[in-house]
């Protein structure tokens, strides 16, 4: 099997705010050859912003232990987005945004 690397661990994104994008704003990606097998891990997205042209601008597949945390999710003329993640492939993941 081959994998390109090396794959995220250990990562905390937070505090920011993510406008003027035209597309998904965060993806968390671990692309192998035998999926799932998350060799990205221990992720921490918190206290972000996330202003989207798109209905679901976070995508997560094949990553373990992924927290979303205070994060707030909307589109360009303020409303909030339902169901702003699109996961698969995951184990331990969390959503305890507002």
């Amino acid at each position: 099997n081959f994998y390109e690397g090396p794959f995220s661990q250990n990562v905390v994104i937070r505090n920011n705010h993510f406008s003027n994008m035209h597309g998904v704003i965060l993806k968390l990606i671990s692309k192998t050859a035998t999926s799932p097998l998350p060799l990205m891990q221990d992720i921490v997205v918190e206290g972000n912003t996330f202003e989207s042209q798109v209905a679901k601008p976070v995508v997560v597949d094949n990553v373990a232990n992924v927290t979303f945390r205070n994060n707030r999710y909307v589109d360009v003329s303020g409303q909030p987005l339902e169901a702003p993640i699109a996961a698969k492939h995951t184990s331990n993941f969390l959503i305890e945004d507002e």
